[in-house]
């Protein structure tokens, strides 16, 4: 596992600002991640009240302009 997570973060890192997948709808978000990739699972987690809701209604509006199903 430590391997694993190792070239994950290389990877990360060494794609900081590249869209590789779906937008999320908040740009910081984006640019450490390169937004949403096929074949992964993305979990949102947080205390209530802490924005999961808008976060999720931020993704569905990205990519509903982007032309990708919601």
């Amino acid at each position: 596992i430590a391997k694993a997570m190792n070239n994950l973060i290389r990877d990360v890192e060494a794609n900081v600002g590249r869209p590789r997948g779906l937008p999320s709808g908040v740009q910081a978000f984006d640019h450490l991640t390169g937004g949403f990739r096929q074949g992964i699972i993305s979990v949102v987690a947080a205390r209530p009240a802490m924005g999961k809701s808008s976060f999720g209604l931020a993704i569905a509006r990205a990519n509903a302009l982007a032309g990708n199903g919601v």
